[in-house]
């Protein structure tokens, strides 16, 4: 059986084979021998003979092509309800509320059985900082540079919870995006669909070339109700959080972006886990009290960001 493995436009097609003598020998194809060393459950039938690489091979086999960065948002998107788009992966749409192709478990598990593969170290550690369950891009951008240990331009923290729901008073549940370990310390990030003023804008705007429409008025109206729905919606969420012990910060769009704004968050994240918790918050401290370790964090999370400046700052500090 033939095993597709990926395919690259100016390299060709790969293919995975039992052996070195069957090889396809053709300038189009490039082989990949397993000839031994795979967990069970290494490939998943497409088509009639045709099969790919299942997602926890797949993150063995991508781990020496990425950074530690890159592999670690892998691993939240293939156990997490979302997916890039395949053809533009930081820029492009992402499709949300998917079921997830893996899971931690599984993959440490395919991890624990497999011998002898390119990429296992590179995924034992991965797996270290990885969580299930992230529902959004921005989600993996937080949990990457929070999880990633301090000498890799992270925040150095352990476990994360996401996305875990929590009932209230009302009976409803409300889901923190992010919970730090054992702690009741978390973060939500507040987009720009949490104050969509360019909805109020796009409504003004239409307005203009029928400035007695009663329609456009309405329009105007349902607009502004919207976003001050929603903004509503995100105060009744923190107090009912706040009702049930959790302290949730809101991460904003500005937060990501603004140089040093997301290290000012942690440096607030850290005070409430000791404030809250029992938790011994001096290793967490110890990722803060360097400058040079700030400006190369930052670095990092710009290189994650969606937009022409976090794909600089990737080519700046990818390996060349």
């Amino acid at each position: 059986m033939r095993t597709i493995l990926g395919e690259q436009a100016d390299r060709g097609v790969y293919v995975a084979v039992p052996s070195p003598g069957a090889r396809i020998k053709t300038k189009h194809v490039i082989n990949t021998v397993y000839a031994g060393g795979l967990a069970a459950g290494p490939f998943v039938e497409v088509d009639d003979g045709v099969c790919i690489s299942s997602p926890e091979l797949l993150f063995v086999e991508l781990a020496p092509l990425m950074g530690a960065a890159t592999h670690l948002m892998l691993g939240y998107e293939l156990c997490g309800t979302f997916s890039r788009d395949a053809r533009d992966p930081r820029d492009g749409d992402a499709t949300l509320g998917v079921m997830p192709v893996t899971s931690v478990a599984r993959i440490r598990e395919f991890v624990r059985q497999s011998r002898n593969l390119s990429g296992l170290e590179q995924a034992r550690e991965t797996l270290k900082h990885m969580s299930d369950n992230a529902w959004s891009p921005m989600e993996a951008i937080m949990g990457t540079v929070i999880t990633l240990p301090v000498y890799a331009f992270g925040y150095g923290y352990g476990e994360l919870r996401l996305n875990e729901r929590v009932s209230v008073s009302s009976g409803a549940s409300r889901v923190p995006d992010l919970v730090f370990g054992k702690t009741k310390v978390g973060l939500n990030y507040d987009g720009s669909g949490h104050l969509d003023l360019d909805s109020i804008e796009q409504a003004v705007r239409a307005s203009i070339d029928k400035p007695s429409s009663w329609e456009a008025a309405q329009e105007i109206d349902r607009a502004k109700h919207a976003v001050r729905a929603k903004v509503l919606d995100d105060s009744l969420r923190n107090r009912e959080l706040g009702s049930k012990g959790y302290v949730v910060f809101p991460v904003t769009k500005e937060d990501m972006y603004r140089c040093g704004a997301f290290e000012q968050l942690m440096r607030q994240v850290y005070e409430a886990i000791g404030h809250y918790s029992n938790e011994d918050t001096s290793r967490l401290e110890h990722a803060l009290t360097n400058p040079k370790m700030a400006l190369a964090r930052q670095q990092l999370l710009w290189a994650l960001l969606p937009g022409e400046s976090g794909k600089a700052y990737a080519w700046r500090l990818a390996p060349h």
